[in-house]
């Protein structure tokens, strides 16, 4: 009847406590080891032309991060013939740090993993790691470093177009309902669908088109709020920093602590644009201008330089300006 259903579903819930702590205790065990984990920042082993293969996977792991038995059946599935490098990476290179791997560094029991029976190898999850590694490691620092740094989330996935990036985080939500961002090349503007600008990259477009002075560099530094961290007091003609971990305005440690703030702010900003140069392999759009002017300085020293130069123009065209030489004097300009 209702009543007996009710005591024993009340029983249940009480009995259910103890494996509800033990099913949390599990998760967060398997958030601090993870099946694979890749090395980041400084440790990984990054090269321009660098392949998927089985040596340079496993150069990348990270060791204490990564369940041992797991690579190895890992490796097993992608790299079939990998067997030999595997265990050689067990034997010299994780066991020093992973007591799993010393226990499959013995022949014997790395062969009995290897080994074991199985099915079918899911496409899904090979392609899933191979897609994880190539943006953990393989990709540009600026998919695996500086959109990370930006938004707290490693990239999920990302198509390199000619005019924009589009990409996703891996941010713990479910694939189909991931917001898409749009970083736009030409305006340095990270958009998100349904919500507009996040990210404004090109912040210091000003001071390169401007012929940037000290006093434009100081009224930038202080948009970004450089005043936050250094404030100089007029009165005392001193420069104070401001403690994060005492939360006052301190004396400068020595005479250059205040250069070496404003180049570490200087730096963090313009870090993500030489990275984002790297990434599209030419540089950014405002520099187009530079680049039209090295060509005219290229087409005066190409060009003949005797005194019997006719003014006529040249073929040669700079992308919608022509380059002529006067008869006047060597020189070059540029013709709408």
């Amino acid at each position: 009847d209702k009543r007996t259903l009710a005591s024993e579903m009340q029983a249940a819930m009480v009995g259910s406590l103890g494996s509800e702590a033990a099913l949390q205790e599990l998760k967060s065990t398997q958030q601090e080891r993870t099946w694979i984990q890749f090395k980041v920042g400084a440790n990984v082993v990054w090269s321009v032309n660098m392949e998927q293969s089985a040596a340079s996977f496993l150069r990348n792991v990270d060791v204490q991060g990564t369940d041992m038995r797991s690579l190895v059946l890992y490796m097993r599935l992608v790299w079939p013939h990998s067997g030999d490098t595997v265990h050689e990476f067990m034997k010299f290179d994780a066991c020093s740090k992973a007591q799993q791997a010393c226990d499959l560094a013995d022949r014997c029991k790395f062969d009995r993993t290897w080994n074991i029976r199985h099915e079918v190898s899911t496409d899904a999850f090979s392609s899933s790691v191979k897609r994880l590694f190539h943006i953990s490691v393989s990709s540009q620092p600026f998919i695996r470093v500086v959109i990370p740094k930006l938004f707290g989330h490693a990239v999920f996935e990302y198509v390199k177009g000619k005019h924009d990036l589009r990409f996703t985080l891996d941010d713990g939500t479910a694939r189909s309902s991931k917001p898409e961002y749009r970083l736009d090349y030409y305006t340095g503007d990270i958009k998100a669908a349904g919500v507009g600008v996040v990210h404004e990259l090109y912040k210091w477009k000003a001071f390169f088109v401007d012929n940037g002075n000290t006093m434009l560099m100081a009224q930038m530094l202080a948009s970004i709020g450089l005043g936050k961290k250094m404030m100089f007091v007029a009165v005392d003609k001193v420069w104070r920093i401001f403690d994060t971990n005492h939360g006052i305005w301190r004396h400068r440690l020595s005479e250059y602590e205040p250069q070496s703030i404003v180049g570490l702010v200087v730096e963090e900003q313009l870090d993500p644009l030489i990275h984002l140069e790297s990434f599209r392999g030419e540089p950014l759009p405002w520099d187009r201008f530079a680049a039209t002017r090295a060509d005219a300085v290229n087409c005066v020293e190409g060009g003949d330089s005797s005194d019997e130069d006719d003014g006529t123009e040249d073929d040669d065209e700079l992308d919608g300006y022509k380059c002529v030489r006067s008869d006047r004097q060597e020189r070059s300009v540029l013709v709408p």
